[in-house]
């Protein structure tokens, strides 16, 4: 328990550099006067370096190093949890972080409570089906203290491997990211006045979204979306191989580019018509939250962790990733519909306002945290 004008010690573990990560952080800047708050990587992924993230201790920052000893990394995290004893531990991501120091947290934490958030599909979604991969899983869920998951279905698997639906956070799901700012977006303008403009924020060959599909699909679908302009993002050198095979004409209205800002990002979103991520494995991207704020149209992949949650042609348009076909008709109809774009744009504003609103969550876990130190 905290004593009288003792601020709150919050020890957050994980891939720090992650925009998700600093972003969730950030919720706490309402009373951030309240919360002392430490930082502790995991191999290979650095500390931010901005000054807009003072809390995080620089003079651990060998900490990150892949050069260093997993065992070393892991008494250094036991001396962090002895010396620091915070209030609350709270994990980003079930791997690598939980798999490589759960086992730490367990025997060091104290009375800490510990709150292990875990993320979209490849993290627990996919990785329960593996067996040394569930057991790590089991013994996070068994031994956390809350778990806080961004769709139901990690919720579900949870409690299949050990935590009772008490361990759940009562909010209920929740964006990685710690939601939107919506004022981010009051500038953005319904579809039919927008530009004819689509985004492909995951333009890469990867296990849990095929481009392959998405560029035949663009082919199909150019004689009735010709001169549509197209900016592709995260394009990986496996999808940069096939785009010299694209006809020179569409190639000609393509814009590639690599990893961007999330503000660069958003200020597109806000200029253009579709947002388009077809996938084969997710949790509740967090660009789909903000193509809906964007008043974008969402073409995304009907899976199973979102499906019941945004209806299609009502928020969103949907289309199987591997299959081009359908893809394409879910292109031509987004571009080329006004009276459906603008109905989607309509709902999801307000749909989004209730669902992913960042001054709600800051609240809510604000007083999570309040909670769990007392």
């Amino acid at each position: 328990m905290i004593k009288k004008l003792e601020k709150i010690r919050i020890l957050f573990l994980g891939e720090l550099i992650s925009s998700h990560a600093q972003s969730w952080i950030d919720l706490l800047k309402p009373e951030r006067e309240q919360f002392d708050i430490l930082g502790f990587g995991v191999p290979g992924s650095p500390y931010p370096q901005s000054d807009a993230f003072p809390m995080f201790m620089k003079n651990l920052n060998l900490i990150n190093s892949n050069k260093i000893p997993l065992l070393v990394q892991q008494k250094l995290l036991a001396y962090v949890l002895e010396s620091y004893r915070p209030h609350i531990i709270h994990s980003f991501a079930a791997f690598p972080t939980a798999e490589l120091y759960t086992s730490v947290i367990k025997r060091h934490k104290g009375n800490a409570k510990w709150i292990s958030q875990v993320r979209g599909g490849p993290d627990v979604y996919m990785n329960c089906h593996k067996e040394k991969k569930r057991e790590i899983l089991k013994d996070m869920f068994v031994n956390c203290d809350l778990v806080i998951a961004d769709n139901e279905i990690n919720y579900h698997i949870a409690e299949d491997l050990g935590a009772p639906k008490n361990k759940h956070w009562t909010y209920g799901i929740a964006p990685g990211s710690g939601g939107l700012d919506l004022a981010d977006f009051s500038d953005a303008m319904l579809p039919s006045k927008s530009k004819r403009q689509v985004i492909w924020p995951k333009a890469y060959e990867g296990y849990e979204s095929k481009g392959l599909s998405v560029l035949e699909a663009i082919k199909i679908a150019w004689p009735k979306i010709e001169g549509t302009k197209f900016i592709f993002t995260a394009v990986n050198y496996d999808l940069l191989d096939r785009l010299p095979f694209m006809p020179k004409e569409i190639m000609a209205h393509v814009d590639v580019k690599y990893r961007i800002p999330r503000k660069d990002m958003l200020s597109l979103m806000k200029q253009s018509r579709v947002v388009m991520a077809p996938s084969l494995l997710e949790g509740i991207p967090n660009s789909l939250y903000e193509a809906m704020a964007a008043q974008c149209v969402p073409l995304y992949s009907p899976l199973e962790t979102y499906q019941h949650k945004f209806k299609d042609q009502e928020n969103v348009i949907y289309a199987r990733n591997l299959y081009p076909d359908e893809i394409a008709a879910a292109l031509i109809k987004a571009v080329n519909d006004d009276t459906l774009a603008d109905k989607i744009a309509t709902n999801n504003v307000s749909l989004v306002s209730k669902i992913a609103n960042r001054k709600n969550l800051s609240k809510s876990l604000i007083e999570l945290y309040k909670n769990l130190a007392n």
